[in-house]
This record gives C-alpha cells, structure tokens and sequence, in this order.
C-alpha cells in the first residue's frame, strides 16, 4: 500500500498537480479533512488533498477524479460549460465549491451563487485573495458579508469593518467589501 501511495504521489508530482514551493499560498478549505480538491486555473502549496491545476485540461481533470473544486468564477464557469457539453465529467463533486476572488474585484452576486447552484448542484464559499495568492477574507456562513483571515490588516482591502456583531457561529465582526455596496445599490 505504501509503495502504492509513493508511486501516486509522484505521478501527480510529475503530472503539475502538487506544487512543494513553500512560497506559495495555502487553500484553506471550509471543511476539515479537506477532500481531494482540484484547484482550477492557479498554483497552491500541496498540502493532503490539494492538487492545483494551473494549466488544466479535461482529460487531467478527470483522471484527479475530484471531490470538490476551486477555482475563480471563470475557471468554474469553463469547467461548468465543458459538463454541459458533455466535454468533461465530474460525477464525484460532493463537497462546497471554493470561489477564489481577487481583492478589488466585486464580490459574487446572489446571481452568481445561484448559477453555481445551478451548474454543480453544490453551495460555493468565496475567499478574497491579494494578488501573491494570500487568503485575506472568507465569507461568512451566514452569507451577509466577509470575515477577515487572522493577521490580515483591515487596510489591505477597499472596504469597512462592519460595528454589527454577526450573527454566524465566528460571532467576530463582518468585513464589508467597497464592491459590496456598488451590486447592492444595482439591485443584483
């Protein structure tokens, strides 16, 4: 079994799928142990069930056989496409979808989890990430705005810490996004 376990982990080594450079962010997934999670379209540090596709195509996507996916909306939206046409399967998706935002960028639209929902059958939590990869905020669970990651500067984003108490089990304060209140006042 061992011998089993080395030999896949270089094969997906070789393959592009784990990445060792310490540099390089680490995916923080919403749920713990993290199933095997195939990150779309950028390079995460391996860690147990991380495999990042920077450069994916179908055919490795499918070989991964992932649980869950991450990815930034373009990426999900592609890989979305290509299961509608039937170009790609992922028959084995069971856990939430990581959305990965830059910070700057506007938020997902209710709209955006909805078409998700819609594509994968499975809820989505975002994460804001500075432009080296680096988690700075996560959605709240109760879907009403961002909680900081820890050691994250409320300067690093274009935003407001929220005075409210949340109302989700981190009980912390919310981070609200500059973003948010541009969609909010288009009516989503």
């Amino acid at each position: 079994m061992r011998l089993a376990l080395e030999r896949l982990f270089r094969v997906l080594h070789r393959g592009g799928l784990m990445h060792q450079d310490s540099s390089l962010p680490t995916l923080d997934y919403p749920l713990a142990p993290t199933p095997r999670v195939a990150v779309l379209g950028a390079a995460f540090r391996a860690e147990t069930g991380v495999y990042s596709l920077p450069q994916w195509t179908p055919e490795r996507l499918t070989q991964l056989r992932p649980l869950a996916l991450a990815g930034s909306w373009a990426e999900l939206a592609k890989a979305a496409r290509m299961v509608q046409r039937g170009e790609l399967a992922l028959p084995g998706l069971l856990y939430p979808l990581v959305v990965l935002t830059p910070a700057g960028d506007a938020p997902l639209s209710q709209r955006e989890h909805l078409q998700l929902w819609d594509w994968f059958g499975l809820p989505a939590w975002e994460q804001i990430r500075g432009q080296d990869g680096k988690l700075l905020a996560v959605e709240c669970e109760a879907r009403n705005g961002f909680h900081l990651a820890p050691g994250v500067d409320v300067d690093h984003l274009d935003g407001w810490l929220d005075a409210d108490e949340c109302d989700c089990a981190q009980r912390k304060p919310r981070y609200r996004l500059a973003a948010e209140k541009a969609l909010a006042a288009a009516g989503d």
